[in-house]
Order: structure tokens, then sequence, then C-alpha cells
């Protein structure tokens, strides 16, 4: 919320000193650049946009390690100035290349870059898969504000990061550091019960931390050995087998009791009480 209240004050300190007009500002007749692929297009907001905007967005990305990008992108998507490291001439004939690397001046008119620059509550956070060319997706996070000048909605200011940069780069480590890091409980953080933690460890889905036992004393060894046999491979341990009742202990089983008077008895009863009536 600060950065879109620092881009309100750049853009309307623009208009006021007159290096760029208000309706050059909210132009959206976008005019595309020949030979560009993708197609990139130009607005009259470009140039003043190419000298205004970079100092901020280099100086607020290198705040964050963990920021991929930060960009200003208007009602439409349009986004006119990118970081520099988004931004590179675009090379003729490789449009994986150009898609990575030249995402400047290019219109994003995807269901996230449309959120971004239509957004006009104080922020909003989306998740979306980012595609970088060549059937290469990031998976990313992203926080967006929105810019106004005076008082007129312009667009919104996105930072991103990347989901595996949040969870601290799983990504990199190895088997062995992958399963002594799964001692704490996706589900319930907390620490590994036992004092030692095996290669072997694993995680159930309902996060409850299985692994092979330590050793102990010998007289428990054969039955830490079951247990630790039942358990791995991340399953169940198997029940307990149900102890059998005493016979002395047992209920007898509930019986109906048969009816006093046979279907015979109960219809003689009804054909006298009706001649009974008769009388």
């Amino acid at each position: 919320m600060e950065a879109g209240a620092a881009l309100t004050k750049i853009f309307e300190n623009g208009v006021a000193s007159g290096a760029i007009s208000i309706e050059d500002m909210f132009d959206t007749d976008y005019v595309e650049i020949p030979g560009s692929n993708p197609v990139q297009h130009r607005t009259r907001i470009l140039d003043w946009a190419d000298r205004a905007l970079p100092p901020f967005q280099e100086a607020f990305l290198a705040r964050d390690p963990r920021m991929a990008f930060c960009v200003m992108i208007d009602r439409n998507g349009y986004l006119p100035v990118h970081n520099k490291i988004y931004s590179h001439p675009q090379q003729p004939g490789d449009v994986a290349w150009n898609t990575a690397n030249s995402r400047n001046r290019r219109i994003f008119n995807d269901p996230a870059g449309l959120a971004a620059g239509r957004n006009q509550r104080a922020y909003l956070i989306q998740s979306y898969a980012r595609d970088m060319g060549n059937g290469k997706m990031v998976m990313m996070r992203e926080i967006d504000v929105p810019i106004r000048v005076k008082g007129r909605h312009w667009g919104g200011f996105r930072t991103a990061y990347r989901l595996c940069a949040l969870s601290g780069k799983t990504q990199a480590r190895s088997p062995s550091e992958w399963n002594a890091s799964r001692c704490r409980s996706v589900y319930r953080p907390r620490t590994c019960p036992y004092a030692a933690c095996s290669p072997g460890h694993s995680t159930s889905r309902r996060g409850r931390d299985q692994t092979s036992l330590p050793t102990a004393s010998a007289a428990s060894a054969s039955k830490l050995a079951d247990v630790a046999g039942n358990i791995s491979g991340g399953r169940r341990p198997r029940r307990r087998p149900v102890r059998a009742v005493p016979a002395t202990c047992r209920r007898p089983p509930r019986r109906w009791s048969r009816p006093t008077a046979s279907i015979a008895n109960a219809s003689q009863a009804v054909q006298s009480d009706h001649v009974r009536r008769r009388r």
C-alpha cells in the first residue's frame, strides 16, 4: 500500500510538472510495434514511463531478494516498463527467448493481469502460473495495489514472488536432507518426538510423524523392531488383536419372548367373544 501511494505521487508529479498530460497518461490507443513476437505495443505514456518509472521499480525490487518482479500495469493489462532483467531487446525468430526476457511493452490480459490492473481495493493477493515460454510455467503469488491519478484509477502495481522461494527453495535439497527436514509436521508444526531422525523418515497425509525408531534396550529390541516394521514405508501400525472375553463375562444373546397363546387359541378367543356379544 505504501508503494501505491508513492507511485500515485510520481504520476501526479509528472502531470503537475507538465512532463506528461493527463490525456496521454490514460491513452489506450495501443499501436503494435512491427516485427515484435510476442507482440509489443506503444502508447503516448511510454516515453515518460521509460524515464520516470525504472528508478522506483529497481529500488523496490532490490528491497526483497525473494521478489521476482515489480511492475505497473494499466486497466487493460498493458505493461509499459518492466524490470531491467525482463526488458532486453527482442531477438528475431526466437519466440521462447523473447517470451521470457522481453516482457516490457506487452499486454497481459490474462485473468491475473486484468485482476491486478482493475483491482480498486486496498490490496489483492492472487496465485497463478506464469508463462515463461517454451512450455515452462512458474507458480507465482503476488500482491497488487491500485494506482490513482487525480482520483482516477489508472491501473495497479504488481509485486510477485515465486512460490518455491517462499517455501525455502526445497528443490535444491538432497534426498537425505529432504527426509530429515520432514521431521516437522506439515499441518501441525512441532518437532520430531524421537531423539534422532533417520534418513527413512516419512510423514503421513494427516501430518503424523513416522520414522524408524531409535535404538533401545535389549529387552524391548524385538518389540521395537516389530513396530518399526509395521510403520515402515508410511503405513499405519497394525491394530492390536482383540482379546478373548471370558465366558462368564459374555452377555447372553437377546431373544424375543414367544407369545403366550398360539394363533389357534387367539382365533378361538375372538370367535367366542363374537358369539357372546350376539347374545
